[in-house]
């Protein structure tokens, strides 16, 4: 009996031993569960912390025809004039109007006496000369500015050469810096690969730990990434060194050339310079026999030939006028002048013909135009000359205005011109793909419009960032909203 009982509250002991292990087996378990938990917790909020994205407001790039347009400050030049000349030699017998008088086209302005024939023709022999005068004279100036312009490529192509010989010598030092950098870092591997063997050894031997070794792999891996960006940096400036040896060569063959043209253009102007002095003793003579020629014939009237105001009365009665010389000068008071310089760059592609816009200082408002000239000057410039429909006179002489010149339009990528920033680099744009914000470089065209032409860098469809609510990096996240 006592036997049965002994066995009951063995039976009772072990029961009970069975169930403290479990109850403890469930609160290990709850336990590592709950750990668990506050792990992917801990790391959630690490995921979290870092910046929100930047609020950004972008706009679609598209391809368009955008205008491109030659804006440059300008000036008002005095009215334009135009001269009243005779068809014929003569002599002036009255002039009908003076400085200041309004004139209506078809007025007469002035009567000329014509020459009797042998008289007549002694003075087309005297303007032939004075127009082989004006030739050689023209020659002469023409000459003198290619010889001018040869001497400034000369300087330009010295220049030139000079920077290329710079170039070069720094592309050389820069190439043996590079060979020496990688003969180190080559040579740092190899002490690093030794090192990673012995210690390899080391470790099966016991005598370190797997950390041990795991930190001299990364040393080894640091040395080869050194030597693979030293063998980069090797072949670039190989490259560079190439290139700035054909600048050089390039440069020389450009000096030689321009010198060459400075000769040539000095021994033209020697030659215009004599024909100049030739062809004004011959007018000279020619002016003397004319000076015995005789009047005859019926006075011939001159007539304006347009609206407008006399400014000038250049001839005087008694005056042996011919047809390229002025009598009577009226104004077109209904069309300015407006003049300005530009860079040879940019001129090249300018033409008479092109339309224009002029726009004075407070006014919303420009006036329509045309280009008349395009001229040279001394110092690499040119000298563009407009005429401008101003029947209102808005435009004063001597005033400052904004004249811009249409050149064309151009099939380029087009996008808002605030979101184009200009650095040293030249013309950058913020560019938001996959909710993460760029820097793009790009090549954009000139223009006055809103937009401004892309022609490369940019692809049609791309989200143009316009405004951001903070400073952006590149690289940062960014959240988008469409402008």
């Amino acid at each position: 009996m006592e036997h049965e009982v002994d066995e009951a509250r063995a039976e009772r002991v072990r029961q009970t031993r069975m169930t403290y292990l479990l109850v403890l087996a469930a609160v290990a378990a709850l336990g590592l569960i709950a750990i668990a938990l506050l792990t992917l917790r801990l790391k959630a909020v690490s995921r979290g912390a870092g910046p929100s994205p930047a609020a950004v407001e972008t706009v679609e790039a598209v391809r368009t025809s955008v205008p491109i347009t030659l804006s440059e400050n300008a000036a008002v030049a005095p009215t334009p004039e135009t001269a009243v000349m005779p068809q014929q030699v003569g002599w002036v017998q009255a002039i009908e109007v003076k400085p200041g008088q309004r004139v209506k086209s078809g007025d007469v302005v002035a009567r000329i006496q014509p020459l009797d024939e042998s008289a007549a023709q002694m003075a087309d022999a005297y303007q032939m000369a004075q127009q082989s005068l004006s030739a050689a004279r023209d020659e002469l100036s023409t000459a003198e500015n290619a010889a001018a312009a040869g001497e400034s490529a000369a300087g330009a192509a010295q220049t030139r050469l000079t920077q290329a010989e710079a170039d070069l010598a720094a592309a050389r030092n820069a190439h043996k810096e590079s060979q020496t950098e990688l003969t180190r870092v080559s040579q740092m591997l190899q002490r690093q690969e030794a090192e990673l063997q012995r210690n390899q050894n080391l470790l099966q031997q016991g005598a370190i730990s797997r950390q041990e070794l795991d930190q001299v792999k990364a040393a080894r891996d640091q040395a080869a990434a050194e030597r693979d960006q030293a063998r980069a940096a090797l072949e670039d400036a190989q490259s560079r060194t190439q290139a700035a040896e054909g600048e050089v060569g390039a440069a020389r063959q450009a000096l030689d050339q321009a010198q060459a043209r400075v000769s040539d253009a000095r021994a033209q102007v020697q030659a215009a310079r004599a024909k100049v002095r030739s062809q004004a003793a011959a007018a000279q003579q020619a002016k003397s026999r004319l000076s015995a020629a005789r009047r005859s014939e019926q006075p011939v009237e001159l007539t304006a030939p347009t609206d407008g105001v006399v400014s000038a009365v250049p001839a005087k009665v008694g005056t042996l006028v011919t047809p390229a010389m002025a009598v009577v000068q009226i104004k077109r008071p209904d069309v300015a002048v407006v003049t300005f310089q530009t860079s040879e760059p940019q001129a090249a592609a300018l033409k008479p013909g092109l339309p224009a816009s002029v726009r004075a200082v407070g006014k919303a408002k420009g006036l329509p135009g045309r280009v008349t000239a395009v001229s040279p000057t001394t110092d690499k410039a040119r000298n563009v000359r407009l005429e401008v429909a101003d029947r209102d006179k808005t435009l004063n002489p001597g005033s400052r205005v904004t004249a811009e010149v249409m050149l064309g339009k151009l099939s380029a990528v087009a996008v808002p011109r605030s979101a184009v920033l200009y650095s040293k680099q030249g013309p950058e744009v913020w560019v938001a793909a996959d909710g993460v914000a760029h820097i793009r470089r790009v090549t954009a065209a000139r223009s006055a419009g809103a937009a401004v032409p892309v022609t490369a860098g940019l692809r049609p469809g791309e989200h143009i960032i316009v405004r951001a609510n903070r400073p952006l990096k590149d690289g940062m996240p960014v959240r988008e909203s469409r402008g």
